[in-house]
């Protein structure tokens, strides 16, 4: 995994039996496999878990719903938000008792399921819902999680735009493209 072969250490910790091992190799890279757009990695990683453990664990739900959004498939997102989000709020329950570590994990994991509620909201035209779901994600994001950001704060704008808002559109655009530009030079590609 240090050396970027990543399917190899998670197959190779699963033949070990060590699914949460494979499970936290997985998740070390998730995020960059995400902001490179790589969909078909993304899936194919998912895949090597056991069907049963990927439906228990956020990380892989997660990846498994941007995946399905990849491919335009808005009834799979839209029944497996609901599927994910009883997940991710049952772990919200238990989050007074988790190291400040966990808890941040969590509130990034509701984030992003933010960024695709705002995608399911908008492909139902529900254009407030896009964008309060969009800011939600903002809000609740790390800035290492260019794609997701970048992705609400696309519907976003456009839910505002849609809804005869064009300045807060052009401005939470501008908003992206600044804090962007602080990330250096690989986040503007």
């Amino acid at each position: 995994a240090d050396r970027g072969y990543i399917e190899g250490a998670i197959r190779h910790a699963l033949a070990a039996g060590d699914q949460l091992e494979a499970l936290q190799i997985f998740a070390e890279a998730r995020t960059a496999i995400i902001n490179a757009e790589e969909w078909v990695a993304l899936a194919r990683l998912v895949r090597i878990f056991p069907r049963n453990f990927v439906e228990q664990q956020p990380e892989l739900l997660l990846a498994d719903l941007w995946v399905a959004r990849s491919q335009n498939d808005t009834k799979t997102v839209r029944a497996n938000i609901v599927r994910t989000s009883a997940i991710l709020n049952a772990r919200l329950e238990t989050l007074a008792d988790l190291d400040s570590d966990a808890q941040a994990i969590v509130r990034r994991w509701l984030g992003e399921l933010e960024a695709l509620n705002s995608f399911a909201c908008f492909w139902n035209c529900d254009m407030a819902g896009t964008i309060r779901h969009g800011l939600q994600c903002l809000a609740s994001t790390d800035p290492t999680q260019l794609y997701i950001r970048d992705f609400a704060a696309v519907y976003t704008a456009m839910a505002y735009q849609a809804s005869g808002e064009l300045s807060s559109a052009y401005a939470l655009l501008e908003e992206r493209r600044r804090e962007s530009w602080t990330l250096g030079p690989l986040a503007q590609m």
